[in-house]
C-alpha cells in the first residue's frame, strides 16, 4: 500500500468516526429531550405528585410519540449526516479494497469490460 493511501485511509476512517459521533449526538439529545417531555406531561398530569409510578407503557408509547416527533422535526439534519455517513463508509471500503492484495476491478474500455489487476 502506498504511503498517500495509508494517510488517505486514516484520515477518512476519522472523518467518518467525527460524522459518527454528531449522528450519535444527535439522536441522544433527541432521545433525552424527549425523555424530559415525558416527564413533564406525566407531572402535569398528576401522576407523578399522587403516587410516583415506574415507567409505564403509556410512559413508554409518548416517549416514542415525541423520539419520532423530534426526528421529523430535525430529518434534514438527520438524514444529510446519514447520508454523509454512508459516502464515507463506501469510500472507506473502496479505499480498502484498492489496496487489498492480488484484487481485481472490472474496467470499461472502448472495446467493452476487461479485468484488470491493481498493483500496490
Amino acid at each position: 500500500m502506498k504511503a498517500l493511501d495509508e494517510h488517505d485511509l486514516s484520515r477518512m476512517e476519522a472523518a467518518c468516526r467525527r460524522t459518527r459521533g454528531q449522528l450519535d449526538l444527535l439522536e441522544r439529545q433527541m432521545r433525552e429531550r424527549a425523555k424530559r417531555m415525558t416527564l413533564t406531561i406525566r407531572s402535569k398530569s398528576g401522576l407523578l405528585r399522587r403516587c410516583r409510578l415506574p415507567w409505564t407503557l403509556e410512559d413508554e408509547r409518548l416517549f416514542r410519540a415525541q423520539v419520532d416527533a423530534l426526528a421529523f422535526e430535525r430529518r434534514g439534519e438527520l438524514n444529510g449526516l446519514r447520508e454523509q455517513l454512508a459516502r464515507e463508509e463506501t469510500a472507506i471500503a473502496g479505499l480498502r479494497a484498492r489496496r487489498s492484495p492480488g484484487n481485481r476491478t472490472h474496467t470499461l474500455n472502448t472495446k467493452g469490460w476487461h479485468h484488470a489487476t491493481l498493483h500496490d
